[in-house]
């Protein structure tokens, strides 16, 4: 008895020792939702077990939570880039798992995080995390870690003019620094509207970028149902940013996520204006449109085309067909309705996911990279494919968890590890390759 009560003192003093020392180190506590945290742990004895525990609450009051256990290095010191938990809410080394892996709160499992916050809307908003070390139980260290939502110095204008209905988003020393330039057209996806549009405009304004979010169909005066919608919001976008001081007209390129990667590519077939598209997750190849009163509204339900330009709809394929392509790669089936897109005057960057169950961005990818090549596009075209990630692929680090789940009616593919490492790599292609291209 005495043995084991001399070997519980001598742990409880090393667990002690362990705990007054530590040092947690976080760097750097308030960042762009994009930038990655370095984390790490110094001054412990070898071999001691630490918890580190991150939690954080969405704009509805619900907190998340993600924990990962870690051994210490001989050295007593630990980096999360470099060592992976041995158990946890993650499996393998990443400097940002605790992020992407936090997990809704008991009692709501089919939760998702918001990705797009409406007090990401406004100038200052930010999330804030809080992050803790324990040994033995004890918390010893903790961090407060602020994630910007918005850069600091970002300027938002509101733009209502006819059936242009967009956001301008740009630093503000634009608008006396007497230089000009680039800017993008952000165009979300099937679910309408300018709230997706309005988050990539934002983060690209917070790289540099001026950005117009701009909506195409569900809002304002724009179409309810993506039937016939025309391209001429985007013609206009494109007028308005020329004629904006601090733009350089010859370098505007788009941003079109989803059925916006199609409609971004679709526009600079048409609009030479154009010298740059990022299709995220966007088809080159035309599908069903979509009407929004038939449940589940997805890109089955209507045998139209989403688009018109000058006066008469864009080719497309029925859902059936498109089906019968991806099975047999039959290109015969679907030749009538890709886009052009070797008349585009700029290059194009493709984002796919290789387990894209809504759009099969990654065969979508291919086929636009063979046709640009078949056709000796002269420019530096590139694919980012990430082979696990589904269909949700957006720049930043978030809670990943049931995003292959979000919706019960419409399967979007991946798990959350591969989103996790998937946002974490997009943000800085797609910066790299709009600053290659806009010059």
């Amino acid at each position: 008895m005495k043995t084991i009560t001399a070997m519980c003192l001598a742990l409880g003093l090393l667990m002690a020792t362990a705990a007054s020392a530590a040092t947690l180190d976080v760097h750097p506590q308030t960042a762009l939702f994009d930038q990655p945290v370095a984390i790490a742990m110094h001054g412990l004895e070898p071999d001691v077990k630490v918890t580190l525990a991150l939690t954080t609450k969405d704009v509805d009051g619900n907190v998340w939570r993600s924990h990962a256990e870690f051994f210490l290095t001989p050295a007593g010191t630990l980096d999360l880039s470099e060592t992976a938990p041995f158990s946890g809410t993650y499996n393998c080394a990443d400097p940002m798992g605790l992020f992407w892996s936090m997990q809704p709160p008991q009692g709501k499992p089919k939760l998702t995080f918001p990705v797009f916050p409406t007090n990401g809307l406004q100038r200052g908003a930010r999330e804030t995390y809080r992050l803790t070390a324990s040994i033995g139980g004890k918390e010893v260290g903790s961090a407060t870690l602020v994630r910007l939502l918005v850069g600091p110095g970002v300027s938002k204008k509101e733009v209502r003019e006819g059936n242009l209905y967009a956001d301008l988003y740009y630093p503000s020393r634009f608008e006396y620094d007497g230089a000009k330039h680039p800017a993008v057209i952000v165009l979300g996806g099937s679910e309408g509207g300018i709230e997706t549009a309005a988050f990539v405009a934002r983060w690209l304004a917070s790289r540099g970028f001026v950005a117009l979010a701009t909506a195409w169909y569900h809002i304002g005066p724009l179409p309810k149902n993506m039937v016939d919608v025309p391209v001429k919001p985007v013609q206009k976008a494109l007028s308005y940013l020329e004629k904006l001081p601090f733009v350089n007209p010859d370098a505007i390129g788009a941003w079109g996520g989803s059925w916006g990667g199609t409609l971004a590519l679709l526009s600079a077939v048409h609009f030479n204006q154009i010298h740059a598209v990022v299709s995220a997750l966007g088809p080159v190849i035309v599908g069903n449109g979509i009407d929004r009163g038939v449940p589940p509204a997805d890109y089955r339900s209507v045998d139209a085309s989403p688009f018109v330009y000058d006066g008469k709809p864009v080719p497309f394929v029925t859902y059936q067909v498109y089906q019968k392509f991806v099975e047999t790669r039959d290109q015969s089936l679907i030749n009538k309705a890709i886009i052009p897109i070797w008349h585009i005057h700029g290059p194009i960057l493709f984002i796919a996911g290789g387990d894209d169950k809504l759009a099969s961005s990654g065969i979508e990818a291919s086929v636009g990279m063979s046709i640009l090549k078949a056709h000796h596009h002269p420019y530096q075209d590139r694919v980012a494919f990430y082979p696990n990630a589904g269909h949700l692929i957006f720049p930043g680090y978030f809670p990943t968890a049931n995003w292959a789940t979000a919706n019960p009616y419409i399967p979007v593919g991946g798990t959350s590890t591969a989103y996790g490492r998937a946002n974490e790599k997009v943000g800085p292609e797609t910066i790299t390759f709009l600053r290659e291209s806009l010059h």
